[in-house]
């Protein structure tokens, strides 16, 4: 390369090397930053640590859950990943369907739960860690194959749920005779905040049952006053 800058260019009929010299004192620096032609697009990271783009999904480290990444797209298949400091995350191939769903496991290591392998110990473990743990593996047994296997992937939603959040929904399941990791995986999606909610208007009804000091009539905050009124309309 060194020697053909050294030579007459046939267009020009100029010696490039020459020509350097005289234009490099007239050249800027580059700039700090990289210039980028396509600038990132905001992504909200889900609860299980996903972001959608182009109607198929994309795993990022759990610590950005519940954060804003960017991510922008060159040579229009590689998806790159950033912090909002444009920090780099990580990158993929895009995914050519539709509702897809790519995860990379070092994404969820903080948060791996070690489940047992080996169907003994898979059994205890579920039943010691849900509240009907028991009566889903009896109920369970006669409805569907493996059901050694649902359980251990029950287990694994440790990882994105709370103990409390998922004996909610597994006894929903279990009520509703939904017993496949599927099927229960559809519940935490369309039917789990309803089922939380549920859940809680109970508590507040039987704890107002067993103290009914909790509640006072409204004339208690008014005074006799506040009745007439009341009863006036």
């Amino acid at each position: 390369m060194k020697e053909w800058c050294k030579v007459m260019h046939t267009t020009t009929r100029r010696i490039p090397e020459e020509a350097f010299r005289e234009e490099k004192e007239c050249l800027l620096p580059l700039p700090a930053k990289r210039f980028v032609r396509v600038q990132p697009e905001p992504r909200k990271v889900s609860p299980d640590s996903l972001i959608s783009v182009k109607g198929n999904k994309y795993s990022v480290p759990v610590a950005y859950v519940g954060k804003t990444v960017k991510c922008r797209i060159v040579y229009g298949y590689k998806l790159l990943i950033y912090d909002k400091k444009d920090h780099f995350i990580d990158y993929y191939e895009l995914r050519r369907g539709n509702h897809e769903v790519t995860r990379n496991d070092l994404h969820y290591k903080e948060i791996q739960t070690k489940v047992p392998k080996s169907i003994p110990e898979i059994r205890r473990r579920f039943v010691t860690t849900f509240e009907r743990g028991a009566e889903y593996l009896e109920k369970s047994a006669s409805v569907i194959e493996q059901s050694s296997y649902h359980a251990r992937q029950i287990l694994k939603l440790q990882e994105l749920y709370t103990i409390s959040i998922l004996n909610q929904i597994l006894g929903y399941c279990i009520d509703h005779n939904i017993y496949t990791i599927d099927g229960i995986k559809e519940i935490l999606k369309n039917k789990s905040l309803e089922i939380l909610v549920e859940s809680m208007g109970r508590e507040v009804a039987a704890a107002t049952t067993e103290n009914p000091g909790l509640t006072r009539a409204l004339s208690y905050y008014g005074g006799v006053n506040f009745e007439c009124e009341s009863s006036n309309g």
